[in-house]
């Protein structure tokens, strides 16, 4: 099933290349933005009608992941003064879920996200009910995936090849199922992709804050970090022509802007009940904790099971290690394949996506939903390197025009 939407992807991608090419006098310019916000229109409205549906009560508990409700749950005790770090989530609505082997949802015990996604979602938490009546975490990560594709409308608005985000995302099985059904993977990517936007045009300030902000709201963040500081320092340096003591004084300002941002989030949620913190984010996604996420999944975690070298689901392994190995060494080579093409923007996304492809196989559990991600990733990396490449593709043999191409460039 996963080859056949990837083909139908494939295909749909290689179709919007091709009208391009085969009408070259149309008017992309002015076409091209206008089908991307309908999309995008199309999309919200969408899940706007699903955010409803839950909220009216006609759609079942488990239309909705169940991060979503335990992130709602764990606002509601912060506005009321209680670190939700610090408490569990039985006698609430999270209880409704059912879960992996029917065993007892282990989110119940704990709360994984950092404390980002509670900073984000405030704002519209207090909103929201003045304006609609409820909160949906759903809200927030519309609102944050919205100004992504605004900015990049805004941004290449001239360029034709902006159309391709309408296959790649809009048509996209993997993205549109788990945005509906709230996975918050688009939340970083969005970030991420916005705090490298904001590199490229030299609003550091505004890169820093945002990338604090992903620091702070999830871990898979945090492998980005040596290929977009790298990015930084050949940008500023080689596009640019800034001085090296120039370019190093820009880099620990913003290096340092964005870790004080994070560290403003996360710190006083760590200083209220850092034993709490610590098993919440850390120690229940490694098997440390007597409650801790099981192994599942389609990776090294579920083989590890399967081959019995674990009693039980709930036992701890040291994935840490694997997790280790394979994060020096593929994170090795990208550094230094980075090195030979530092400021081509697309590759700070292929090689985060190829880092953390690595770190969640050997991980505990490897789902769906994060192949979901990867696949959304490897999509926006294309789109990016579609944009770099401009109208050359026009010259070039019809392979370099599909999709599969970019494994030739």
């Amino acid at each position: 099933m996963l080859v056949l939407f990837i083909l139908v992807l494939l295909i749909g991608v290689a179709v919007f290349k091709e009208l391009i090419y085969l009408l070259p006098k149309f008017s992309w310019r002015i076409f091209t933005p206008w089908v991307v916000l309908v999309f995008l229109m199309a999309t919200l409205t969408l899940l706007g009608i699903r955010i409803a549906q839950r909220h009216y009560g006609l759609e079942s508990i488990n239309g909705v992941h169940d991060g979503i409700t335990q992130t709602e749950i764990a606002l509601s005790y912060l506005w009321q003064g209680t670190n939700p770090y610090s408490v569990d989530y039985f006698d609430t609505s999270l209880e409704e879920f059912r879960f992996y082997y029917n065993q007892v949802n282990p989110a119940l015990y704990h709360y994984a996200y950092l404390p980002g996604v509670l900073v984000l979602g405030s704002p519209l938490y207090f909103i929201s009910p003045f304006i609609i009546g409820f909160y949906d975490q759903r809200l927030t990560q519309a609102l944050i995936f919205a100004l992504l594709i605004f900015w990049l409308v805004w941004r290449y608005r001239q360029n034709p090849k902006l159309i391709l985000l309408v296959p790649l995302l809009f048509f996209n099985f993997w993205f549109m199922v788990y945005f509906l059904h709230g996975l918050n993977d688009i939340v970083i990517i969005a970030l991420v992709i916005l705090a490298l936007e904001f590199v490229i045009i030299r609003k550091y300030l505004a890169s820093a804050i945002i990338l604090g902000c992903a620091l702070a709201t999830k871990q898979t963040t945090w492998f980005v970090l040596p290929f977009l500081i790298q990015f930084f320092w050949h940008w500023e340096k080689l596009h640019f022509g800034t001085a090296k003591p120039e370019v190093r004084r820009r880099a620990i300002v913003w290096g340092g802007t964005a870790l004080l941002v994070a560290t403003i989030i996360i710190l006083p949620f760590l200083i209220k009940d850092p034993q709490g913190f610590w098993a919440d984010t850390i120690s229940y996604q490694s098997g440390r904790v007597e409650n801790s996420y099981p192994i599942m999944g389609i990776g090294m975690g579920e083989i590890i099971y399967q081959l019995g070298l674990v009693p039980e689901r709930t036992s701890y392994f040291p994935f840490w290690i694997f997790q280790l190995i394979i994060a020096g060494l593929v994170g090795w080579y990208a550094w230094q394949y980075q090195k030979r093409r530092p400021i081509e923007p697309w590759l700070v996304l292929w090689l985060w996506t190829l880092l953390l492809t690595g770190v969640w196989f050997m991980n505990r559990y490897f789902s769906i939903t994060h192949l979901a991600a990867l696949i959304v990733m490897v999509c926006l990396t294309y789109f990016y390197k579609e944009l770099e490449q401009g109208e050359g593709f026009k010259t070039k043999p019809w392979f370099s025009r599909l999709v599969a191409g970019i494994i030739k460039k």
